[in-house]
């Protein structure tokens, strides 16, 4: 497919979201809901024995956002979608491989924008026809790389793209594709001259059974769902008898009942749980850090 030039989809970057529809997706989208945490802790109701008062859904709904946030930082990835925009610095040694730029935040459902400017000057638009975008791998190439003739002109190569044009200013001495004179012929690295607008996040699986690299896998689902209910289950120890009670009697006409549990002034009714849980979500971890591996030098 050729596409339009002045249009940000093509065949290396794909639509696969409105951008009026960002906003749209919430955790309940994905399936994240209080109910869906419930159903981890079946059988167990979360219920203050003095008040006979149940936990509230907006307790779960804080321990999703929750185990959300902190995946997101554990596995370095987006899960909501969002709209970013941020700036990148020119290194000649990145640009050299067909302008590699590693963004902040992955999966990229879809670059908006890619171009470059100088103090505030504009210099290129970059033609989408050329960008190749790796989704779960968070970066984005250009591929023939503009310009890569006048920085290579030790070789003899040509730029083959100069058809694409450029901005000419001559009174910062700017060369036809983008990059200031001092970077293109120097090697000098140039703070924040990339300025890239793409959507990032996960978008829930079309097909049970079949993941995307850009689609929440089914086992990021459940592992946030666990690590929500490990949540509940702390409050559920505390209330059981009460924190730090291991045992209780209560006596009333000569008759007499006493409840004896697991927990302690250290360890809560719901302990053993909680440590299956926990382990059951570092295997889960140790999966999913496979899948999406370990990012080095994003800034």
């Amino acid at each position: 497919m050729v596409g339009d030039i002045f249009s940000p989809y093509d065949d290396g970057n794909p639509k696969r979201i409105s951008i009026n529809d960002v906003e749209k997706y919430t955790f309940e989208s994905y399936g994240l809901t209080s109910e869906m945490v419930k159903k981890y802790m079946f059988g167990i109701r979360i219920v203050d024995p003095e008040t006979q008062e149940e936990l509230g859904d907006d307790f779960y709904d804080i321990s999703i956002a929750k185990a959300v946030s902190y995946l997101e930082k554990v596995l370095d990835v987006q899960i909501l979608p969002n709209i970013i925009n941020e700036t990148k610095d020119f290194y000649p040694s990145d640009y050299s491989s067909s302008m590699f730029l590693k963004l902040k935040k992955r999966p990229v459902l879809q670059v908006e924008q890619l171009s470059s400017s100088y103090n505030g000057q504009p210099l290129m638009d970059y033609p989408s026809q050329l960008w190749k975008v790796s989704s779960i791998g968070g970066t984005i190439q250009v591929v023939p790389t503009i310009g890569m003739g006048i920085m290579n002109s030790v070789t003899g190569q040509s730029d083959a793209m100069s058809l694409y044009g450029g901005t000419m200013l001559d009174n910062m001495g700017v060369a036809n594709f983008g990059i200031p004179y001092m970077g293109a012929t120097t090697g000098q690295s140039i703070p924040q001259l990339f300025r890239v607008g793409y959507v990032a996040g996960m978008l829930p699986q079309r097909r049970l059974g079949v993941e995307e690299d850009w689609e929440m896998p089914t086992d990021l689902k459940v592992l946030v769902l666990k690590v929500a209910a490990n949540d509940v289950f702390e409050q559920f120890g505390r209330l059981i008898i009460g924190a730090g009670i291991a045992s209780k009697e209560f006596t009333m006409d000569g008759i007499s009942e006493s409840i004896n549990t697991t927990q302690s002034a250290e360890y809560g009714g719901a302990s053993a749980d909680i440590k299956q849980l926990e382990s059951d979500i570092a295997k889960g971890i140790s999966a999913l850090k496979a899948r999406y591996g370990i990012r080095v030098g994003v800034i």
